[in-house]
């Protein structure tokens, strides 16, 4: 649809805003959408929830121009720092890629098939078709007005959502098929295709009623990984043997990884973070110690729950301490902090007696940090007949 991209200068912020303007003529309101494309790209390119990583950065638009070949200069690639299993492309040829879905992507060819089903999108012209829909267009551009005062965090899911939500499940079966195409062309693994899917069948098991909003217009992961494990098998006669680094991917991110699971841990449910966890653990080595932390952190956060009740809350406790334990035993053991925690955890408890030797183990690990004076005042406060 759109082989030569023509950017527009933006005057006024709110110029794409459309809600009492029925636009009859097809090919303005293409320049309208565009318009609206290249206004929420500026924003978001200057967002501080960009992920400014110049390695990563580049290695993503590295890896779109290998799949999109002669129409690489057509793509601007973008990192958010998001907990979210996602990617959208914009009509205008941004494409932004959140921190989550790198940090579930195992290999380099399951990032290289995400990325060409987003390109696929572009390509196709999903998205300037589907905003023929004005009432589609005023939800997108009312979403954008209200950014001027808007929490920056859900703006950008405001704007994800309306490209998102542009597409239906037809589009998302072609894109599917034309970036397996794609991946294959570019000498990537067309199995990873599948495979992504495969592996967040059990974080979406846990999903529970969020499984419906998202897959209302896309397809279910199973059916989704069952039809692109065929597609992937059309092509068996047409693999090469590709020089591709398949683990440079975790590789890169492993700078970031502690960051971006600690943005997981803080905005998904215990059950959905430890599927994360365990992952993390199959696919990159997550080291135990880390493992064990971050586990009970998850289950502390449970036991913030209000509407807890005391078995649950009794549980919550007994995992909380037993993923401690488990990350104390191991070969490393855990990050100083950790021992802080688990401290402060026991504390709150009632349980003195198992809070002071963590503090302590803190203090020895960290005889420097800023809060010893702090913490040390609290082993003083603690009384244990025991110890």
């Amino acid at each position: 649809m759109r082989s030569i991209y023509i950017r527009f200068t933006l005057i006024t912020p709110f110029i794409f805003f459309m809600s009492s303007t029925v636009i009859s003529d097809t090919e303005d309101l293409f320049a309208g959408i565009l318009m609206l494309a290249d206004k929420n790209e500026q924003y978001l390119r200057t967002s501080p929830n960009r992920l400014k990583d110049s390695v990563l950065e580049t290695y993503l638009q590295d890896l779109t121009c290998k799949l999109a070949g002669s129409r690489c200069s057509d793509i601007r690639a973008y990192l958010l720092r998001s907990p979210s299993f996602n990617a959208f492309m914009m009509p205008n040829g941004a494409m932004f890629v959140y921190s989550g879905l790198l940090l579930r992507m195992s290999t380099t060819s399951e990032l290289a098939f995400v990325i060409g089903h987003e390109l696929a999108h572009y390509f196709e012209s999903h998205g300037l078709n589907q905003a023929v829909n004005v009432k589609r267009t005023q939800q997108i551009a009312n979403v954008l007005t209200l950014g001027q005062s808007a929490n920056s965090k859900l703006l950008i899911s405001g704007i994800a959502q309306g490209y998102l939500s542009a597409y239906s499940r037809s589009d998302e079966s072609e894109a599917d098929a034309v970036g397996a195409k794609l991946l294959v062309s570019a000498g990537f693994d067309p199995n990873a295709a599948s495979s992504v899917w495969i592996n967040f069948l059990p974080e979406y098991a846990t999903l529970g009623a969020q499984k419906y909003s998202f897959f209302a217009t896309h397809p279910m992961p199973v059916a989704r990984a069952d039809n692109l494990k065929a597609i992937g098998e059309t092509f068996d006669d047409e693999i090469t043997t590709p020089d591709i680094n398949e683990s440079r991917l975790p590789r890169l991110v492993e700078d970031d990884r502690v960051n971006f699971l600690t943005d997981e841990l803080r905005n998904t449910k215990t059950e959905q973070f430890l599927t994360i966890l365990d992952s993390q653990k199959k696919f990159a080595k997550l080291d135990d110690g880390l493992y064990g932390y971050l586990c009970a952190k998850s289950w502390e956060q449970s036991i913030k729950n209000k509407n807890l009740s005391k078995e649950g809350m009794d549980v919550a406790v007994k995992k909380a301490n037993s993923c401690y334990e488990q990350g104390d035993s191991s070969k490393n053991g855990m990050p100083s902090s950790a021992y802080k925690s688990w401290g402060r955890l026991n504390e709150k408890l009632g349980r003195p007696c198992a809070a002071i030797p963590k503090y302590q183990k803190y203090i020895q690990m960290e005889p420097n940090a800023r809060d010893v004076s702090f913490v040390s005042r609290r082993l003083k406060k603690l009384d244990c007949a025991e110890l």
